[in-house]
């Protein structure tokens, strides 16, 4: 005989089922773990949270010498310098502002703590990750 009664073993079942459910999609791959921490690394650049070797490296387009205002200049869109070989796009100085670039707009003109860019950031990759589940 059990000592559950079927209700409260149906509960458990359903909850242990949403809670396998909730981490098959906040599994995130390796890619998107390093996209993740390269944003959060740019986003504390940007905000002087950064030690300045990095904060050094994260240079808006506005800001380069020799080049015109352009719309981009709104956006905090940041200069991604060029690369010959594969090696140095890995290199933080390229990998960042790309990845930073990636992100939309709304993303990139927060002014808010670490904390909750860093939740926004979450959110955005894990929906463009269950879009593009979802064709």
């Amino acid at each position: 005989m059990s000592h559950h009664s079927p209700l409260r073993t149906t509960k458990s079942l359903v909850l242990i089922h949403l809670r396998d459910f909730k981490m098959l999609y906040t599994v995130y791959t390796m890619a998107q773990r390093v996209r993740f921490k390269l944003a959060l690394i740019v986003f504390k650049c940007l905000h002087g949270l950064a030690p300045s070797y990095l904060t050094e490296i994260c240079v808006h387009v506005s800001s380069v010498a020799g080049r015109r205002p352009l719309r981009s200049a709104d956006t905090r869109t940041l200069y991604v310098p060029r690369t010959r070989t594969d090696i140095g796009a890995r290199n933080f100085g390229v990998a960042g502002p790309r990845v930073w670039n990636s992100l939309p707009p709304e993303l990139r003109m927060l002014n808010c703590t670490v904390c909750t860019f860093a939740a926004k950031l979450k959110t955005f990759l894990f929906s463009a990750v269950s879009a593009s589940e979802n064709f």
